[in-house]
């Protein structure tokens, strides 16, 4: 039977962490980490606990029902980060099975979920070689990979049936419900016909997540390949001040978009033609992970800023790659990064790449020091003007001092000081 290990991490919730890092917070030792094990029900088509895990606290009531002792009852059902590894090494997070209500865990989780997730996905892929030559191998792999997909539903399914929440901040994290003001600017309800589910404290509507679609760009809809059908017009047009800024469709009005054959170059033009594959503003577009393996044959990318600049110094063809976008002022931008060239310019391009990186770097430590000896010659100015005021000030502020003296002296002391040497004769 595939079976893997279940380790509740007894980390704190993300407001703790912060507590802790601000030293805001009781500082007090972690608790030790709750350990059992987990089998797939081939019946059932669920993960379980082990049976035998009785004794660490974990086990199964005779009706079928898992059961969690006491001990490991208060751990699992309160913690927020709870994983499972298998003999392969793969990880999955089991959170959802043990959460009372998932949306806590979500809001308990904060800034820290998204992180938590992305390392999770991360390991998520088994580091086991199956044989392929061993038909139980690769049996054995099938059957772990159906328990992880029927998990993940099972999973699903557990967290739609939530209740409605009882307070806002648990309808924005609800993986079944949503209020009215906390749909984004690109949601819209769909069908039209859709009706709220009820009333949050008998004022703002209350819709199911399953009647919220979101709107995406004709651009955002091709790189899900998936195309706006012709004489299609926007549901929802975002403008920023008077400029319009783009124009939103649902998925209703798209359809999959056709497969471009290709673009092949002939061989004798490998080098000597523009990049293939680029979009009506001369990039390429590299937004996922398997972009890069999807670039025209013969080409390469380079993720260097300098190569841009050193191939237009040679005069080499490329096409600048655009990796994500900004927004400056509301407007998109598109971010660049590297770009693509042919490959058999590469290794022109890269020497060209050192050679402005040394120049660049000689050009650094020659601005540096102009910036030094500038601050240097500055300090001594400074240094020289204050020496020249106080030399040349310092006789008038000795006779401003003594004048200031002598009209604050009493009278006799006046008359005393103009005695002369005669007349004490």
């Amino acid at each position: 039977l595939p079976a893997r290990v279940v380790m509740a991490l007894p980390l704190p919730a993300a407001a703790a962490c912060a507590k802790a890092l601000l030293g805001t917070g009781a500082t007090q030792l972690l608790p030790e980490a709750e350990i059992w094990t987990e089998v797939f029900d081939r019946a059932g088509g669920r993960w379980m606990a082990d049976r035998c895990a009785g004794r660490q606290g974990v086990g199964q009531c005779s009706g079928g029902s898992i059961y969690i002792g006491a001990r490991v009852a208060v751990r699992a059902e309160g913690s927020i980060w709870i994983l499972a590894c298998g003999a392969g090494g793969a990880l999955r997070d089991v959170t959802r099975r043990y959460a009372t209500r998932w949306s806590g865990v979500c809001s308990a989780r904060g800034s820290l979920g998204r992180a938590w997730d992305v390392a999770v996905a991360r390991h998520a892929n088994t580091n086991e070689d199956v044989d392929t030559n061993s038909p139980g191998s690769i049996a054995a792999s099938l059957e772990l990979a159906r328990a992880d997909l029927l998990d993940e539903e099972s999973m699903a399914k557990q967290t739609r049936r939530e209740p409605i929440p009882t307070s806002k901040a648990a309808f924005k994290r609800h993986a079944s419900y949503v209020l009215n003001s906390q749909l984004r600017t690109q949601d819209i309800i769909h069908p039209p016909e859709a009706k709220p589910v009820g009333l949050f404290r008998g004022v703002e509507k209350v819709w199911r997540r399953s009647d919220v679609a979101e709107l995406r760009t004709p651009t955002q809809w091709r790189r899900l390949g998936r195309c706006v059908r012709e004489d299609e017009r926007p549901v929802k047009t975002l403008r920023g001040g008077q400029a319009k800024v783009s124009e939103l469709f649902g998925a209703w009005q798209t359809e999959l978009a056709p497969e471009m054959p290709a673009e092949s170059v002939a061989r004798e033009d490998v080098g000597f033609t523009p990049i293939p594959g680029t979009n009506n503003f001369g990039n390429i577009e590299l937004l996922d992970a398997d972009s890069v393996a999807r670039l025209p044959p013969d080409t390469v990318y380079l993720d260097d800023n300098l190569a841009r600049s050193a191939a237009a110094r040679l005069g080499i063809f490329f096409a600048p790659a655009v990796v994500g976008f900004t927004r400056e002022s509301g407007l998109p931008k598109p971010r660049l990064s590297g770009a693509v060239i042919w490959q058999r310019d590469a290794e022109a391009v890269l020497q060209a790449v050192a050679v402005e990186r040394e120049r660049q770097q000689i050009e650094e430590d020659r601005k540096r020091r102009e910036r030094f000896k500038s601050a240097w010659r500055m300090l001594i100015k400074n240094v020289l003007v204050d020496l020249y005021v106080e030399d040349r000030h310092r006789g008038a502020i000795g006779s401003i001092d003594l004048a200031t003296h002598q009209q604050d002296a009493p009278a006799n002391f006046q008359k005393q000081s103009s005695i002369t040497h005669e007349d004490l004769l």
